[in-house]
C-alpha cells in the first residue's frame, strides 16, 4: 500500500485526480478476481499485491480530493466524516468475513468475489460521481486572500462568495465533458516535481514528527491485530473462529467518535482560538486534536499488553475493547495529521500526505514482519510497554512542535510554495 501511494500520488499530481482514482478502482476489482481464481500461493500473493497497490491509492488521494472541495474551516469535520464512513465499511466487511470465508459457508474465494463485485460497482459509480478536482490555485487563492472588486481592491473570500464563470476563455462544462476519464491536460514533469517536493517536505520537522506518530499508531494497531485472535481462541476465553469478527464491530463506535472529537471539536477549537488571535487561524491549532487520540493509544496499549500477559486476571475486554480504542486513536491521528498538513502547507498537500501514508505503511510492514520474535523476546507486557513508551516520547515531542510550529513553518516556507 505504501508503494501504491508513492506511484499514484505523483501521477495524480501530473494528470489529475480522476483518472488515477478510476484506474485504482478498476485495478482493485481485477486484483480481487485474480485472487478468487488463483491456483497457487504465489499467484494468490501476486493478486494481493495488486489489491494493495490499488487500495493504497485511496489513503492519500481521497483526502486530497476532499481538501480541494471544502473550505478551510470545514475540513476537520469533513475529513473526519470521510474516515468515519470508511471505518464503518471496513468494520462491516471484517465482521462478515469469518462467515463468508469459512468452509461451511461460501468459502474464501467468494470473499474475493464479493469484494471484487463491490469494487467494480464503485468503479462504475465513480465514473459518474467523482469529478476532477485538481486545478491550479495560487497561494493567495488557497489562503482566501481575496478577489479583485470593481474598484480594484481585494474582497475577502467567504463561503458566500460566487465566482463569475469565464465562458470566453473556457468552454462551459457539460455532462459528457465531465464523463471523460481525464480533464484533457497533463504534464508528466510534474511527477518528478512531486518527488522533489517529497524529498524536501520529508525533512520539515513538523511533517517528520507526524510521520513518526502515524507510523507508531499504525504499527501498534498492526501488532494488536496480528495477536488478538491467538489470544482470544485460547483459554481462558475460548472464542470461536466465527466470533472473532465481532471484535471489530466496536469500530462503529470509532466512526461515531472521530467526527465529534477530531472533526467538530477540532473545527470549533480553530474558530475559538482564531477569534482570540484577531481572526487569524494558525495551523498549529489543529494539533490540539491529537491529544485525545494519542492518550487513547497510550492507555489501550498498556492494558492490552497486561491482559495478554496475564489473561486469567483480565477479561476479554482487555483485548477486544482496547483494540478498538487503539483504532480510534489511529484514525484520530490520521485525520488530525491530514488536516494540519492541508492548513500548514496547502501547496504541498500531495507530497505531505503521500509521505505520511507511504512511510507508515513501510514501518507498519516492518513491525508486523517482526511481531512474533518481538513478543517472544520481550513478552506481551514488555513488548507493549515499549510501544507505549514510544508513543509517550512522541507525545512529548509534540509540545515543542506546537509551541514553535509557526517558526518552523516560516523557516520552511521557501520550500513549500511554487
Amino acid at each position: 500500500m505504501g508503494v501504491g501511494n508513492l506511484i499514484s500520488i505523483p501521477v495524480a499530481h501530473a494528470v489529475g485526480r480522476r483518472p488515477v482514482y478510476l484506474l485504482s478502482t478498476i485495478l482493485l476489482a481485477f486484483g480481487c478476481l485474480w485472487c478468487a481464481k488463483s491456483k497457487s500461493l504465489n499467484s494468490h500473493i501476486g493478486g494481493r499485491d495488486i489489491m494493495s497497490v490499488a487500495a493504497g491509492t485511496a489513503e492519500a488521494l481521497c483526502p486530497i480530493i476532499v481538501q480541494e472541495v471544502f473550505y478551510l474551516h470545514q475540513r476537520g469535520q469533513v475529513i473526519a466524516c470521510f474516515c468515519a464512513l470508511q471505518t464503518v465499511g471496513t468494520a462491516a466487511l471484517i465482521v462478515a468475513s469469518p462467515y463468508i470465508a469459512s468452509n461451511p459457508h461460501l468459502g474464501w474465494r467468494w470473499w474475493y468475489g464479493i469484494f471484487g463485485s463491490v469494487s467494480g460497482a464503485i468503479a462504475v459509480l465513480s465514473t459518474v460521481f467523482v469529478k476532477e478536482t485538481k486545478y491550479d490555485r495560487s497561494a493567495s487563492a488557497l489562503t482566501g486572500a481575496g478577489l479583485p472588486s470593481e474598484d480594484g481592491t481585494l474582497v475577502p473570500v467567504t463561503t458566500h462568495t460566487k465566482r463569475v464563470m469565464d465562458n470566453v476563455n473556457y468552454r462551459p462544462r457539460s455532462f459528457l465533458r465531465d464523463m471523460r476519464p481525464w480533464a484533457g491536460y497533463s504534464d508528466f514533469w510534474l511527477t518528478m516535481d512531486c518527488f522533489k517536493q517529497m524529498s524536501q517536505v520529508f525533512f520539515f520537522p513538523n511533517i517528520f514528527w507526524l510521520i513518526l506518530v502515524n507510523s507508531a499508531a499504525l504499527g501498534i494497531y498492526v501488532l494488536m491485530s496480528a495477536l488478538f485472535a491467538g489470544i482470544l481462541v485460547q483459554p481462558p476465553y475460548l472464542w470461536s473462529f466465527d466470533a472473532l469478527g465481532y471484535v471489530f464491530a466496536g469500530q462503529v463506535a470509532t466512526a461515531v467518535a472521530v467526527p465529534i472529537v477530531c472533526g467538530w471539536l477540532s473545527d470549533l477549537t480553530v474558530k475559538l482560538l482564531s477569534k482570540r488571535n484577531r481572526g487569524i487561524s494558525e495551523p498549529e491549532y489543529r494539533l490540539l486534536a491529537l491529544i485525545i487520540p494519542t492518550v487513547s493509544i497510550l492507555i489501550s496499549t498498556v492494558i492490552y499488553g497486561r491482559t495478554a500477559q496475564d489473561p486469567d486476571n483480565w477479561t476479554w475486554a482487555g483485548i477486544a475493547v482496547t483494540l478498538n480504542f487503539e483504532y480510534f486513536g489511529f484514525v484520530g491521528v490520521v485525520v488530525s495529521s491530514f488536516v494540519y498538513c492541508m492548513d500548514a502547507y496547502p501547496q504541498r498537500v500531495d507530497a505531505a500526505l503521500v509521505l505520511i501514508c507511504s512511510c507508515r505503511g513501510f514501518i507498519g510492514f516492518g513491525i508486523s514482519y517482526g511481531t512474533i520474535s518481538f513478543v517472544q523476546k520481550e513478552g506481551y507486557a514488555g513488548a507493549f510497554n515499549i510501544c507505549a513508551g514510544i508513543i509517550g516520547a512522541l507525545m512529548c515531542l509534540g509540545i515543542p512542535i506546537y509551541l514553535f510550529g509557526k517558526q518552523i513553518r516560516r523557516r520552511t516556507q521557501n520550500f513549500a510554495i511554487d
